[in-house]
């Protein structure tokens, strides 16, 4: 009887290690070219051998195993060759329609296995795109942001393939797209820059951000400082948004100017007791000169901040000597009201950030657009 039941445990084992063999191998092959599979997630060029080797590595774990996720990166990896074939790399040449269909391919049976993978829709959209058929790539994007999120790595390029699509994309796909533009222009606004300007969406894409609730404002203008810090405040930027005016350009900087965060205030008077003793309002005991003489206290405090800072070899606004020298705390005052008066008749809940931020904030944010340091 013994030996019996000995028999059946080591029969029942044996049967458990056969059922998850293929299990545990094609999980162990995931190993090798695993480095591979991540490096064309972010979008770097691999070697030849290096593609092999992870191509090889998903083919056998298939045979034992058929997974989504295993199609879902043999695609990945050819379509991390066709982009080197499509630039003209030596080893690649010639072979781009065979990587495009290949990872095209991949990406289908991937999908018809298991439908809810953005990464891999989205994929399938850059290839339909590139041999033309715009309908498809359109439906496949719409699909992909459908499904959900992407991989970090791959949001700026999804968005990218968005702004190329821009006026075929439906009302639903629009919509899930802003907020893909929205969590870039949090992370990575510069990027959010480069990829606007290059669509010519710059002006869409700053609209999109302004409108979010309820940090639009603050968004709108770390993007327009970040457009200014790419290209340049000067006449070639106004052109590439639009030729805009210059006080819209005061606006932007302005939204910045109220909404920027500082841990400790460098200075005590808010925005809102400014406007206050501005105004004559009723329980104010400083007069337009008291406001003057602390405009000219906070000027020669950020004049001197400056200064340390540039020292140091890190400036937070770059002026000339003969430009200090002309600076008079009237002018700085007569900007500031403007930008305070525009800022108030576009901005929502200017009332809260007049409360909560400090004219001296504002104060240095306005030297940081006037002088702004070259890169």
């Amino acid at each position: 009887m013994r030996v019996f039941f000995m028999a059946a445990c080591v029969s029942v084992s044996l049967f458990v290690i056969l059922l998850a063999a293929p299990r545990f191998l094609a999980d162990a092959g995931d190993l090798v070219g695993h480095e591979a599979v991540q490096l064309s997630l972010r979008g770097e060029a691999l070697n030849s051998f290096s593609y092999e080797r992870a191509v090889r590595s998903r083919e056998r774990a298939l045979r034992l195993r058929e997974r989504a996720s295993h199609h879902s990166e043999l695609g990945l990896l050819h379509i991390n060759q066709l982009v080197l074939a499509d630039r003209g790399a030596v080893e690649q040449f010639g072979q781009a329609p065979t990587f495009a269909r290949s990872s095209r391919e991949a990406f289908e049976k991937a999908l018809t296995l298991n439908p809810v993978q953005p990464s891999a829709w989205a994929f399938l959209s850059q290839l339909y795109l590139r041999d033309g058929d715009r309908a498809a790539a359109v439906e496949t994007l719409a699909w992909s942001f459908r499904t959900g999120y992407v991989h970090r790595p791959l949001l700026e390029r999804r968005i990218l393939l968005a702004f190329e699509l821009w006026d075929d994309i439906d009302p639903l796909t629009k919509q899930k797209l802003e907020v893909s533009i929205v969590e870039l222009a949090r992370r990575q606004p510069r990027e959010l820059v480069e990829i606007a300007f290059a669509a010519g969406l710059a002006d869409d894409v700053m609209a999109v951000v302004g409108a979010h609730q309820p940090d639009g404002p603050l968004l709108a203008a770390r993007f327009y400082r970040a457009a200014g810090q790419y290209f340049g405040v000067d006449s070639t930027f106004l052109a590439q948004l639009g030729d805009r005016a210059a006080m819209q350009r005061l606006i932007a900087s302005a939204s910045l100017m109220l909404t920027v965060a500082m841990p400790i205030p460098a200075f005590p008077m808010t925005v809102q007791e400014y406007l206050a003793i501005r105004q004559g309002a009723p329980g104010t005991v400083q007069t337009e000169a008291d406001v003057l003489q602390y405009l000219a206290g906070v000027l020669d405090a950020l004049l001197m901040s400056g200064e340390i800072a540039r020292q140091q070899g890190s400036p937070i606004f770059c002026m000339t000597d003969q430009q200090i020298t002309a600076l008079e705390v009237g002018e700085l005052k007569v900007t500031l009201d403007l930008m305070l008066d525009e800022f108030e008749r576009e901005v929502a809940n200017f009332d809260e950030l007049a409360r909560t931020r400090t004219v001296g904030v504002a104060s240095l944010q306005l030297l940081t657009y006037l002088y702004p340091c070259e890169e």
